[in-house]
């Protein structure tokens, strides 16, 4: 009796080492599959941190006043004073020309719906039917 006792513990025993080291190695795994995300996550931080410092740079007062006066001649850039700004409606927009005479002009109350009239029905998605 004593010996089936004993056996029936070092069984018990042997299964629960068992349950625990898988249950370790699992936890490692999860462990180490959370952490590659929070390194690149990391990594990204940081390279955004380098485009922001990068920004900074280039977007310098000091240094587009510099490239501005190198290129002054060339790009026919003036100082910002307050009569150099101006209304929407104030500026001559090109026309497109493409070469080509109007075919036909449209009226668009032409195409408006008339009072009274049914609407027009509504199309449904290709893959509802009627039920």
């Amino acid at each position: 009796m004593r010996g089936g006792i004993y056996l029936f513990c070092i069984c018990l025993v042997v299964v629960a080492a068992y349950w625990s080291y898988s249950v370790t190695y699992k936890t490692q795994d999860n462990l180490e599959v959370a952490e590659n995300p929070r390194s690149e996550i990391g990594r990204e931080r940081r390279a955004i941190a380098v485009l922001r410092a990068d920004w900074a740079y280039l977007n310098a007062p000091e240094r587009l006043e510099m490239l501005v006066a190198q290129n002054a001649s060339r790009l026919g850039l003036k100082p910002m004073t307050p009569d150099r700004f101006a209304e929407l409606y104030e500026i001559d927009r090109p026309q497109p020309d493409d070469g080509m005479e109007p075919v036909a002009i449209i009226d668009l109350d032409d195409l408006t719906p008339r009072l009274g009239a049914a609407p027009a029905p509504t199309p449904r998605p290709a893959g509802m039917r009627n039920r």
